[in-house]
């Protein structure tokens, strides 16, 4: 994420982490969203991950973290062992049952009734592939009701897949205090709770 060597977060006390997030965010969110037209651009719109890949090939090739946002609101904050743009094509833009394509697809439904409302094939796929969680639905659902085509990606690699998990433990409850610090909804993950 953006002239920070996210990999040294991992060793950071905590307030110089926050200091960090901080001036990060602040930066990225100061910034005009990605577009080949504005190739300085951090925020990439999800939409526009596969035309990003050329210009952020090395940040999308490393594990790390992730930072998903609608307009200028930090939402969900995710990481991966493997590489970014294969998490994020899985779980996120690539397929139907992928949840920024389910949020497109099903927005009304998911902004009025919840991911109880989505249809049965969907609701069983997602039973078949995760058990009984439906995180990843209720995700759906929230970047539905924020507003699907504003929701943006910011990519901080780390050198190592442990990195990635231990730096996304310690930032999400930096990054929740940021956002009710700036009067903002508390990020999607849950476990911000469980930290602080």
């Amino acid at each position: 994420m953006m002239n920070v060597d996210w990999a040294l977060g991992i060793s950071m006390p905590d307030n110089e982490l926050a200091n960090t997030y901080d001036s990060f965010l602040q930066t990225l969110l100061g910034s005009a969203l990605w577009s080949q037209d504005e190739p300085g651009g951090r925020r990439i719109p999800w939409q526009a991950l596969e035309q990003a890949r050329s210009q952020f090939k090395n940040e999308l090739s490393s594990p790390g973290v992730y930072l998903f946002g609608a307009d200028e609101s930090p939402m969900y904050i995710g990481q991966t062992g493997a590489s970014l743009l294969s998490r994020l094509r899985r779980r996120y833009t690539r397929g139907s049952y992928a949840q920024f394509q389910l949020a497109v697809d099903h927005g009304d439904v998911l902004k009025t009734r919840g991911y109880e409302g989505l249809p049965r094939e969907v609701l069983e796929w997602y039973t078949r592939s995760l058990g009984k969680s439906r995180v990843r639905l209720r995700h759906a659902a929230e970047f539905a009701k924020a507003g699907i085509e504003s929701v943006w990606i910011a990519l901080g690699p780390t050198r190592d897949k442990h990195g990635a998990k231990e730096l996304e433990r310690r930032l999400v409850p930096i990054a929740n205090a940021w956002n009710r610090r700036h009067g903002l909804p508390d990020l999607l993950n849950v476990q911000h709770a469980k930290y602080r």
